[in-house]
């Protein structure tokens, strides 16, 4: 059996103790991993390729052309006008709304179209931290529209319900509101399109691409968009523009 060296205890006490207190302090550091700086640059979509299942997006940045794979950690963005017709059940909806007679009005809304085995994110209905200048019934709206009908008593209004999580107060769609599409399916880009691109950079001057956003020209018509889809037309959803 080995002995302890008592004259050596001390030494060895402090030792694991310093041990210890380096490893708790260097453990949030190695939890916290901060996200790396971006900026925005202009860019030109070249091309759409197809590889395996997937696509690659080949785009020019500063003169130089870069694949960039279409993955989850993408941030995809093909925006357009729309029409009354994307309002319809299956697609996710995002807004902001003013409470006013214990219901939520909305005048421009977003729809981020979903596809088949595309999983939709959570929906929720919260107030807008107040802010200088900013309206204390403003609310943050969001989720998957469930139903969509005009409102009895109000016809020129559009009743909507979404999927979100919590209680919320009735959502209503009034007269003359606005549909902004954003879609994720690289397929809707045109060639030679111009992009906004969210770049990372990297050691020797490259870039990492880790958002693009491209704005169509032509508003988009929900009725030709969803006919592959074998969809019909959302009902009840009239006067947008």
């Amino acid at each position: 059996m080995s002995r302890l060296c008592w004259s050596c205890a001390p030494r060895c006490w402090i030792l694991l103790t310093g041990i210890a207190v380096a490893a708790v302090l260097a453990a949030p550091a190695l939890a916290y991993r901060p996200e790396p700086d971006t900026e925005t640059k202009t860019g030109t979509v070249v091309e759409i390729k197809e590889k395996g299942r997937g696509h690659v997006i080949v785009v020019e940045i500063d003169g130089k052309q870069q694949d960039v794979p279409v993955t989850p950690k993408l941030d995809l963005q093909i925006i357009a006008s729309g029409d009354a017709g994307f309002v319809r059940p299956g697609q996710f909806l995002t807004a902001s709304a003013i409470m006013s007679n214990d219901k939520l009005f909305i005048k421009e809304l977003t729809i981020q179209v979903q596809r088949r085995g595309q999983k939709t994110p959570a929906g929720r209905i919260a107030k807008v931290s107040a802010e200088a200048g900013a309206s204390t019934l403003a609310y943050d709206v969001s989720g998957l529209i469930t139903a969509s009908q005009p409102n009895v008593d109000y016809p020129d209004h559009l009743d909507v319900a979404l999927k979100t999580t919590g209680s919320s107060a009735p959502i209503m769609l009034q007269p003359g509101y606005t549909v902004t599409v954003n879609s994720g399916d690289p397929a809707m880009i045109p060639a030679n399109a111009q992009a906004e691109l969210r770049v990372a950079p990297l050691r020797g001057g490259r870039v990492n691409v880790v958002g693009i956003k491209v704005r169509l020209e032509q508003p988009l018509v929900a009725e030709e968009f969803f006919k592959e889809d074998g969809e019909s037309p959302g009902s009840g959803a009239a006067d947008a523009k």
